[in-house]
C-alpha cells in the first residue's frame, strides 16, 4: 500500500476522538428483549452465506492466487527504486515480470512505460496495459540491457 493511502486509512479507521463522549458509558441493556447469543448475532451479519455459488466463486479466485508469490520488503524496495529511476527517463522501454490476476500466473511483457501512478498503485504501459505495482516481481530497462551487451 502506498504511503499516502496508508495515512488516509489510518486516519479514517483509527481515529476514535469523535466518540470520546460515549466511550466510557456502560453498554445499554434492553428491558423488552433478552440479549442475543453470539452465534445468533453472528448469523445476522453473514448475508453472503445464502448466495448460491458464492463459496465456489471464492474457491475459484483462491486457486488463481495460489501461484502468487508475495514479495518481501527487499523485493518491494528494489521494484520501487527501479520504477522511480525509470520515471526520470523519457518513455523508457521496459520488460515487466508480473502476476496476471486474470490468468493466475506470472508473465512478462515488454512495452514503453508511460506512467507510474503511485496514488492508484499502477504502472501504465504503451499497449494500454495497466499493471498493479504490487503484482510486479521484476522490472528491467531494455535500453540499459542492450547497452550492457
Amino acid at each position: 500500500m502506498s504511503e499516502p493511502k496508508a495515512k488516509i486509512e489510518a486516519g479514517l479507521f483509527n481515529d476514535t476522538s469523535m466518540y470520546q463522549d460515549i466511550m466510557t458509558r456502560p453498554h445499554p441493556n434492553s428491558k423488552a428483549h433478552l440479549r442475543m447469543n453470539r452465534g445468533d448475532r453472528a448469523a445476522q451479519f453473514a448475508p453472503f452465506g445464502a448466495l448460491t455459488g458464492y463459496q465456489e466463486l471464492i474457491d475459484e479466485k483462491a486457486q488463481l492466487y495460489a501461484h502468487k508469490q508475495y514479495p518481501d520488503a527487499t523485493q518491494v524496495t528494489l521494484v520501487t527504486n527501479e520504477l522511480r529511476q525509470l520515471q526520470r527517463q523519457s518513455r523508457p522501454v521496459v520488460t515487466l515480470n508480473y502476476f496476471n490476476d486474470d490468468a493466475g500466473f506470472y508473465q512478462s511483457t515488454t512495452a514503453t512505460l508511460l506512467q507510474v501512478d503511485w496514488n492508484q498503485g499502477v504502472v501504465r504501459l504503451q499497449d494500454h496495459d495497466v499493471i498493479a505495482i504490487a503484482n510486479v516481481r521484476r522490472i528491467e530497462d531494455v535500453n540499459t540491457k542492450k547497452d550492457q551487451k
